[in-house]
């Protein structure tokens, strides 16, 4: 299937009419300059002082470190929530929400020859104009000097700079919600984030549905709600073009949605979501390929009425009859697709040896989950998997693998929070990132 729409409307422009109802609601506040009074109320942590003359969060000056080489890095307030983070040889980007400032953007520049690596702010405070930046989606980088992240209500922030010391220019765009058109009951909520009890055990949390993600700076893709958009440069007008939509649902209450996308190459890629009837039913895996420009439909599945498990649909690959979303996902290899279904399983597509591709589903054991995975990367040959205050490594997960616990107690206790995301280049640079965390692991 494939359908295509140029969208090149500006978020700004369109803001006023997808913000909130109250005429009370007001933007987050800017962060503070160094120099200036906020006035805010920071509580002290043991992660860092207050400084009494300014009354804000000061890091600490010296990493912590645990066991397995996990070190602090200091954030630049302590009520930053990291969603994301991207991992460059030398530096790094991190999208992260805050109660206070909204939406933010970091760029973390490794130690100097005074052993100083340090996070910084880099938006301009645009990510929190009037209807925008409720929540964060996902976000990528091609290189050093430029970044694309997603925030609601469906908008692609798009940043370059002339160098590394020059400042940051910022433009976005705004992606439109093709799920369910034309039905008023859908069209008055926002499909960019959803609910998806798989995300934690025994509670219901959300799930954005948008981001972005490329193989190159003139490759990039993004997905939002049910469609996967393709950057397109008309004469050096960026548009943002809808090359494919899922748009099948089988019931009014049925969604499908995309949530994460991997490859080898333009010419091949995989993105990944979900056929989803919440609260009132269960879920089903759905993977979409698209090789050498052609989009197919990989893996699917029936979802019946009511809470009964997901059944194989005729003609496509059955990832899981085990409920729960297929979200981070990425290549092990050529014709090898590893994802996280639900909160405790990988699932694996790989080649059957006669041309076609085959699933299998393998369980995290208990002893190295915690409780729940949020995110995996596969660097130099290991399996990273991040999760509620754990980070767990699997050195040969190829073969069914061996998981240990990499240490994440960096004063000795465990870290009661949930870390949403592990990225790496190599086996000295990798990151965890969450609730009030950036954790860096420079050691092998």
């Amino acid at each position: 299937m494939r359908a295509w729409f140029v969208l090149t409307l500006s978020c700004a422009a369109v803001s006023a009419a997808i913000a909130c109802s109250s005429t009370d609601e007001t933007s987050p506040s800017p962060s503070p300059d160094a120099d200036s009074d906020s006035g805010s109320t920071v509580p002290e942590s043991d992660a860092g002082v207050r400084d009494a003359q300014r009354d804000v969060f000061v890091p600490p000056t010296g990493p912590r470190c645990t066991d397995a080489g996990w070190c602090e890095t200091p954030l630049p307030d302590s009520d930053l929530v990291l969603r994301d983070v991207v991992a460059l040889t030398t530096r790094a980007f991190a999208i992260a929400e805050s109660p206070r400032y909204g939406i933010k953007i970091l760029e973390w520049t490794d130690p100097d020859a005074n052993g100083v690596g340090t996070w910084k702010y880099i938006d301009d405070g645009s990510p929190n104009d009037r209807g925008l930046g409720a929540y964060a989606g996902g976000m990528w980088a091609p290189g050093e000097s430029e970044l694309y992240f997603a925030i609601a209500p469906g908008c692609i922030f798009h940043g370059i700079r002339t160098s590394l010391d020059a400042p940051w220019t910022w433009s976005h765009q705004l992606l439109q919600d093709h799920s369910h058109e034309g039905e008023p009951t859908h069209a008055s909520h926002d499909h960019g984030l959803q609910q998806n009890r798989w995300t934690s055990p025994g509670s219901v949390q959300q799930s954005p549905t948008i981001g972005v993600w490329g193989t190159s700076s003139t490759d990039v893709y993004a997905w939002y709600s049910n469609t996967i958009y393709h950057l397109t440069n008309d004469a050096g007008t960026p548009a943002w073009v809808a090359e494919y939509i899922a748009s099948d649902a089988e019931s009014d209450l049925e969604h499908l949605f995309f949530v994460a996308a991997t490859g080898s190459d333009p010419t091949d890629l995989w993105f990944v979501g979900v056929r989803d009837t919440f609260p009132t039913g269960r879920s089903c895996p759905i993977v979409v390929r698209k090789s050498n420009g052609e989009y197919r439909r990989i893996a699917d599945g029936i979802l019946p009425a009511g809470y009964k498990a997901c059944t194989p649909r005729s003609g496509y690959l059955f990832v899981s009859p085990v409920d729960g979303w297929l979200t981070d996902v990425h290549l092990a290899g050529a014709e090898r697709l590893l994802g996280i279904v639900g909160t405790s399983r990988i699932a694996q597509i790989s080649s059957d040896g006669d041309g076609g591709l085959a699933s299998k589903l393998s369980q995290v054991p208990a002893s190295a989950l915690g409780k729940s995975i949020y995110s995996m990367d596969i660097v130099s040959n290991d399996l990273w998997l991040s999760g509620w205050g754990l980070i767990t490594r699997s050195e040969n997960f190829s073969d069914g693998g061996s998981y240990e616990i990499s240490s994440s107690a960096v004063s000795g206790a465990p870290l009661d929070r949930p870390l949403f995301r592990v990225r790496g280049t190599s086996s000295t640079n990798l990151w965890a990132v969450g609730a009030e965390n950036a954790l860096h692991k420079t050691t092998p």
